[in-house]
């Protein structure tokens, strides 16, 4: 099996007439490119050359990157533009050698070499490196643009314009030389009017290109480019840029436009996404019986479903209709529960009413006993019968209780009537009997004076009499 390293293509510098050009780069076999390998690490990757042959910037971690240009055959183009196709800027020859694109009379100058078969990932090498000149360039446009003092920027200006031209690079090399010498222009003269109006064109269009505004801003850059084409030449050098820069400014718009599509699809699809993990959660409550806390629940995900964006006209509406349809099932059981509650607490409440009546009915019971063992009887009764509406549980129940305690306070009342009257017979009882003890006593006492009284009368009888009496316990 091959080495997948053999399916690389490595980029090198011009060879000279003695030795090997210094390798600078290498691409895989899917066209990524990146910067020579270190001694540790891979080289970082600059970008590559997608499945339609557009060289491509590194991707974000979002978005793709952007394109700097294309691959035609075996030549590297400029981007096509709205109305043109891109221009020509570079090839490779037979010899592997990374070529500018030819003059007429003489072969475009080597920037490069390539020892591999991907011709186009070695176009896309050297393209991505003027990317990096035209960054830089646009780094000191900026600063001549906003310094007070622009001529402390023309060593700068003039530095690039010296080592531009020598650049191993591939791209616009006519176009940002001609951006250069119209900043050094600027810098060192005063614009003719139609330069003039030309870069205010490019402006408002460059103001335009940050629009979010994007239909109405797309007919403004029509109507630019319609005045565009009403202003006269401000020299052939300056025209070229000028016109680079104005339709750089409208691809950039452009470009952003179709990437805020691209982004706002993404979105439409995380929320998509979104709204049908808040689909599945309700769902899965729906059976629940835990009427309080998945009603919570439920509010939470209707809280969520608030904060998330549209999934988009064809997938909104039957996502709702799905999240609702979960959240009117979990509440038709929850009502249709309450209904079956209310309607057994509302039994219950004539149940325990009745139960409180009958009790009432006890309270003044010739009976007390019996009325007793029948209220115990109903406070059972009360035990067993579940629930009643808690707006009027506690009155009921105090209803109930003051009933039974007016059953057990005239029983216990009874009671002490009972004993009161027992006690007062039992007084009366002994009342008799100590009268009864008192007479016997006097009885008693009576006839033993009357013992006594015979006792002596029996003792003092003199002798001689018609008999003789022995004195009782005596000796005859």
């Amino acid at each position: 099996m091959s080495d997948p390293k053999d399916k690389d293509t490595n980029l090198h510098r011009p060879d000279g007439t003695f030795f090997k050009g210094e390798k600078v780069g290498h691409a895989d076999e899917r066209s990524r490119i990146r910067k020579r390998d270190g001694v540790i690490f891979k080289g970082e990757e600059i970008g590559y050359v997608d499945e339609e042959r557009r060289i491509r910037k590194r991707d974000g971690i979002i978005f793709k990157g952007n394109v700097v240009g294309q691959v035609k055959g075996q030549a590297a183009h400029d981007k096509d533009g709205i109305f043109f196709e891109g221009e020509q800027w570079d090839y490779v020859d037979d010899d592997g050698n990374v070529r500018q694109k030819d003059g007429v009379f003489f072969r475009g100058r080597v920037v490069g070499k390539m020892r591999g078969h991907n011709k186009a990932a070695a176009l896309g090498f050297f393209v991505l490196r003027f990317t990096k000149l035209e960054e830089r360039y646009q780094e000191l446009e900026r600063e001549v643009r906003s310094a007070k003092n622009k001529v402390t920027l023309l060593g700068k200006v003039r530095h690039m314009l010296d080592y531009v031209p020598k650049a191993e690079a591939l791209g616009d090399f006519d176009g940002l030389l001609n951006r250069l010498r119209s900043l050094e222009r600027e810098i060192t003269s005063e614009q003719s009017r139609n330069r003039s109006r030309k870069e205010d064109l490019c402006r408002r269009a460059e103001s335009l290109s940050h629009s979010a505004e994007w239909k109405a801003t797309g007919e403004k850059l029509k109507g630019l480019q319609q005045e565009w084409k009403t202003v006269g030449s401000a020299g052939r050098d300056e025209d070229e840029s000028l016109w680079q820069r104005f339709r750089a400014a409208q691809d950039k718009f452009y470009e952003r436009r179709k990437e805020h599509f691209d982004r706002q699809e993404e979105e439409r699809q995380r929320n998509r996404a979104k709204k049908e993990s808040l689909c599945a959660r309700a769902e899965s409550l729906t059976s629940s019986s835990d009427w309080k806390g998945t009603a919570q629940a439920l509010k939470g995900l209707q809280e969520e479903w608030k904060k998330v964006g549209s999934a988009g006209k064809d997938h909104e509406d039957g996502l709702w209709n799905r999240f609702r349809h979960a959240q009117d099932r979990f509440f038709e059981r929850r009502s249709a529960h309450f209904e079956q509650r209310d309607r057994e607490q509302r039994e219950n409440l004539h149940r325990k009413e009745r139960l409180c009546s009958e009790a009432e009915s006890l309270a003044h019971s010739g009976d007390p006993k019996a009325a007793t063992e029948r209220v115990k009887e109903l406070q059972e009764k009360w035990k067993g019968i579940g629930h009643v509406p808690r707006d009027q549980a506690d009155d009921l129940w105090e209803r109930f209780r003051h009933a039974c305690d007016r059953v057990f306070e005239h029983a216990s009342r009874e009671r002490e009537r009972k004993q009161e009257e027992w006690r007062d017979k039992m007084r009366e009882a002994l009342d008799r009997k100590r009268q009864q003890a008192e007479t016997l006593r006097e009885s008693i006492n009576h006839d033993e004076g009357n013992v006594s009284r015979w006792q002596d009368t029996i003792y003092n009888l003199r002798p001689g009499g018609s008999a003789r009496i022995v004195p009782f316990g005596g000796r005859h």
